[in-house]
Formats: C-alpha cells, sequence, structure tokens
C-alpha cells in the first residue's frame, strides 16, 4: 500500500494576497501603523517550533507597540481568510481518495495550519493530518517524517511538496518517493506545475516499485 503525503502552504494552498498585505491588514485593524514588516518575519521564523505560539511572540520581539496575543488572533484570521485550495486540489483528491490514504505533512501552528485547511475544505480527504506545532518537530527534521508514518502505516510513502530543500529532500533522505510540485526540475526528482499530472507520476511510482528485485 501506498500512502500520500502533501504538504500544505505553496502545494494545496495559495494566498490571496502577499504576506506584507496581510500584515499591514492585521496593524491596521488593531489601530497600529504598519512597519517592522521584515524585523518580524525574522524573529518568527527563529522562534517557529520553539513556543506555542510563534505570532505572539515574535512580535513582542520587535518595535511593534501592539497587543501579542489580539496580533496573533487577527493575523491567523486574516491569513486564513485569503488563502485558497489550488486549481485542481479537490478535484486530485477525490479522485485519490479511497484507492490511497491521504495525509497533510505541514510545518506551522495547529490553530492556524487546521484552519486553512478547513476554510478551503479540504479537511475530510485526508486520514492523517500532522502539524509541526502539535508534534514538536518540524521539517526538513527525519522524525517529523518518522511520526507521519506511525500516523499511517504504509509500505511506502509519497511526498507532493514545494520546497526542495525544507520538503523533498528529508523526504528522499527517509526513503520516500517523492514529487516536486512548482517550476524547479532537479535531477531525478518528478517535478509537476499541474495537480492533474500528479496520476500519471504515481503511476510510473508504482510501475518502478513492481519491477524493482525485492
Amino acid at each position: 500500500m501506498t500512502a500520500i503525503y502533501f504538504d500544505l502552504d505553496g502545494t494545496l494552498i495559495e494566498y490571496d494576497s502577499s504576506f506584507t498585505e496581510i500584515y499591514d491588514a492585521t496593524l491596521h485593524e488593531l489601530g497600529v501603523i504598519p512597519h517592522s514588516e521584515s524585523e518580524y518575519g525574522a524573529v518568527f521564523f527563529d522562534v517557529l517550533g520553539t513556543v506555542d505560539d510563534p505570532f505572539a511572540t515574535a512580535i513582542a520581539r520587535t518595535s511593534v507597540d501592539v497587543d501579542p496575543t489580539a496580533f496573533s488572533e487577527t493575523l491567523v484570521a486574516k491569513e486564513i481568510e485569503n488563502v485558497s485550495a489550488r486549481t485542481g486540489a479537490h478535484t486530485l483528491l477525490e479522485s485519490l481518495s479511497g484507492t490511497y490514504p491521504l495525509g497533510v505533512l505541514t510545518n506551522g501552528v495547529s490553530r492556524a495550519q487546521h484552519g486553512k485547511l478547513h476554510a478551503t475544505e479540504l479537511t475530510d480527504y485526508f486520514d492523517s493530518i500532522v502539524v509541526s506545532g502539535e508534534v514538536g518537530v518540524r521539517k526538513p527534521e527525519a522524525d517529523i517524517y518518522r511520526i507521519a508514518e506511525r500516523r499511517l502505516p504504509a509500505d511506502k510513502y509519497v511526498f507532493v511538496a514545494d520546497d526542495f530543500d525544507r520538503d523533498v529532500r528529508p523526504a528522499i533522505e527517509c526513503g520516500w518517493y517523492r514529487i516536486l510540485f512548482g517550476d524547479e526540475v532537479p535531477d531525478d526528482v518528478p517535478s509537476v506545475q499541474q495537480f492533474d499530472e500528479i496520476p500519471h507520476v504515481l503511476d510510473e511510482i508504482d510501475t518502478c516499485s513492481r519491477s524493482s528485485p525485492s
């Protein structure tokens, strides 16, 4: 049996507004003149995976005078308001559901990632949803892939993701098959730009695995 995991941000979903626009709108709603977005972004990625609420922690470590809890709640709400499922995502998942066990493997905060899945009506397709903020490790650490395996037992795994270094390379190192979603075309890694190309790649993976010596 083959299980298929999907990355979330940049793969299954896309944003209708840039992060800068979402950040600025958050501060405007809270009555603060937007500034220090780059400072916030740098701190956020430093604390992501190390604290319960990286949004609040990051903004509290900048010069922005805003209530951290209110900022966190408003920013997450605006992120969720500004996401949409990528074209073809629902059609692909509907076609795979029932044939393959399906999962999501994503870095992020639980309420934000689950909120995005719910808002785009993707949640019900998945048998397993692994969020780094819930399990205490994040991609590219190998441990999060092993957690994903335990959550969705299978003979082999395929990971569909848009970032080679953070997502695809560690999947390869863990012995997973991989499909890179996007414009990058590295050697020896199947790459697609549309979801309707994925079933063909899965057929090739199944053919190769059956023909490989045991």
